[in-house]
């Protein structure tokens, strides 16, 4: 099998998960007719203990390790382009004060520096598609995998599944 197709089956398989979500969550939009999202479903599927619990972890834990990760993913790649710090730890913080910092100041400065990043992501994605059908046809030296296995599976469709909810939680996909 080739390697693109594992790749593209990998997306596909997401993309339905992702589908499935989306349908799940706009059939309880309709159910329950209050704001609160995932607070008011937990709550009601669970109890408001869960609700409760819910909205706390989202505030203590799942957010400040979204934003933790993210920052790190990108200190790494603005270490590798140029290297300031041996850890990186120096773009992580910088990150994290100046889009906090700019939060501060207000919806509408956050917003559009949400919407200029994302313009700026989907330019370099389009480079990336565009470099990639332009460039000549080279003989590939790697070789193709035998057999697809089952052990890298699981870890590619985690990361498109965090990719999907950090769209979502951010404001980039709605779900």
């Amino acid at each position: 099998m080739k390697s693109w197709v594992g790749t593209l089956g990998i997306w596909l398989v997401g993309g339905l998960l992702a589908l499935t979500g989306a349908l799940c969550y706009a059939e309880l939009a309709t159910a329950y007719h209050r704001e609160g999202g995932d607070y008011i479903y937990q709550g009601r599927a669970y109890g408001n203990w869960a609700g409760y619990l819910f909205g706390w972890s989202q505030s203590v834990i799942i957010r400040p390790g979204d934003i933790a990760l993210m920052a790190f993913v990108f200190a790494r790649y603005a270490n590798k382009l140029y290297p300031f710090t041996h850890s990186g730890l120096t773009y992580a913080m910088s990150v994290i004060i100046v889009l906090t910092a700019i939060n501060i100041l207000g919806v509408k400065k956050g917003k559009w520096t949400q919407n200029l990043l994302t313009v700026l992501k989907a330019f370099g994605l389009l480079a990336i598609i565009a470099v990639g059908l332009l460039a000549p046809a080279q003989r590939s030296t790697i070789a193709e995998p035998r057999e697809f296995k089952m052990g890298g599976l699981e870890l590619a469709l985690i990361l498109v599944m965090f990719y999907l909810w950090w769209l979502e939680r951010n404001g980039l996909r709605s779900g």
